[in-house]
């Protein structure tokens, strides 16, 4: 019998986050922590009122990013990038 053989890669410690969300998660919590919730029922109010508020503008930069960043990350084979929005 053949012995089966493996590929490794080399994967950097903390993989780049490249998720959009992250983005506007960060947003509301800036607006959450200006204006507590009092209940859950106050903080899905306010989580749905934040979320709607913002600006249409900058979702669309995040987007269109997208490319920007994961050209960055393949600069950096993986490491660290700079915040690209």
């Amino acid at each position: 019998m053949d012995e089966a053989q493996a590929t490794s890669f080399s994967h950097p410690s903390q993989n780049p986050d490249l998720s959009s969300i992250k983005t506007f998660w960060t947003e509301m919590k800036l607006e959450l922590n200006r204006s507590p919730a009092s209940s859950l029922w106050d903080l899905k109010v306010k989580l749905r009122s934040i979320w709607s508020s913002i600006d249409e503008d900058l979702v669309r930069k995040t987007v269109r990013s997208m490319h920007k960043r994961l050209d960055a990350v393949k600069e950096a084979r993986g490491g660290h990038t700079n915040g690209l929005v």
